[in-house]
């Protein structure tokens, strides 16, 4: 690289790092080969990837008489996944359940609720035959099955999915800091 200052002769300077040898990019970029991805870019990557290896287990070892287990542990993820996405990117979710499935809302913006689409992970699910949610409690308060409940912002509502089948019931519970715990056996 050559510069000149007025009044001074030119001077050749020494190559920028990776320019030296060229690492094809077409400019003098200083050597710099592009935006890196961002830690949130990451953690994202890292749950959704998570999230997809948890969905496929049940299929994979034959959830068969699990199946009350097998769907609160995918509602555990799932209900762990909205609470991070309304969290990192600042747009509200709703989850909903009609009792023999539940699905996923997002806000457009402009206070409109949009179910999600079937190619993501919060689309709308039905559960497995013979299993259904049979109890919701939000902070603490028991209401109906069918009650909307909204993520939004940093201090998500406490609530608990009670789901069930012939054998067995199943809770997962979820705090305020988006913890999720369970599914725990609960007894009939």
């Amino acid at each position: 690289m050559r510069i000149s200052v007025p009044g001074h002769p030119e001077r050749r300077l020494r190559p920028e790092f990776g320019h030296e040898f060229g690492h094809g990019c077409g400019h003098d970029c200083g050597g710099m080969r592009g935006r890196g991805a961002t830690l949130v870019e990451l953690l994202l990557v890292l749950l959704v990837a998570a999230l997809f290896a948890g969905l496929a287990l049940p299929v994979w070892r034959g959830a068969g008489d699990d199946d009350a287990r097998g769907e609160a542990v995918r509602l555990a993820q799932l209900l762990r996944l909205a609470h991070d996405e309304a969290r990192l990117s600042g747009v509200g979710l709703r989850w909903r359940s009609d009792g023999g499935g539940y699905g996923f809302a997002r806000t457009d913006g402009t206070g409109h609720w949009k179910a999600i689409g079937p190619a993501e992970p919060l689309r709308t699910r039905r559960l497995a035959q013979g299993v259904r949610v049979v109890a919701l409690r939000v902070d603490g308060h028991p209401v109906a099955v069918a009650t909307p409940v909204e993520f939004a912002g940093a201090w998500p509502p406490r609530l608990e999915v009670e789901l069930a089948d012939a054998a067995a019931r199943w809770r997962v519970s979820t705090g305020v800091d988006g913890g999720v715990a369970g599914p725990y056996d609960v007894p009939r």
